[in-house]
């Protein structure tokens, strides 16, 4: 039964229909996500459920799209949050919920910033 999952597995990769999964926990194997930012326009854009970092960068850059778009974060099976200050200033932070990045997010861009800050953008890779 087991080499049966594995050969479904196994085929399944190879034709792209499937995401890698951990037939032990039924958990995704390192699921990566991005946020780019373009601190001229505000413009900003997310990616989730990449097979690796690069790929989620790239992603979230392009839904950006604006020339001066960079990724500010990137999470590995987890979310990530960044947030805005009225002076232009951001903050991010990585967490395992939604929430607790957004309020990491918040924290940090007041921190960096002192002044009042705004959610920007929030990703979560899948599970999480």
């Amino acid at each position: 039964m087991k080499q049966l999952i594995l050969s479904t597995l196994l085929l399944m990769a190879l034709s792209g229909t499937a995401n890698a999964v951990d037939v032990e926990t039924n958990t995704l194997w390192n699921s990566y996500g991005a946020i780019a930012y373009s601190p001229s326009t505000g413009r900003w854009g997310t990616a989730n459920n990449q097979w690796d970092v690069f790929s989620a960068e790239a992603t979230a850059v392009g839904f950006c799209a604006v020339a001066d778009c960079r990724s500010v974060v990137w999470v590995t099976n987890g979310c990530a949050a960044v947030s805005r200050s009225t002076s232009g200033g951001n903050g991010w932070a990585i967490a395992y919920s939604r929430w607790q990045a957004e309020a990491n997010a918040q924290t940090q861009c007041q921190i960096r910033n002192g002044f009042t800050c705004s959610p920007l953008a929030w990703v979560c890779t899948s599970g999480w």
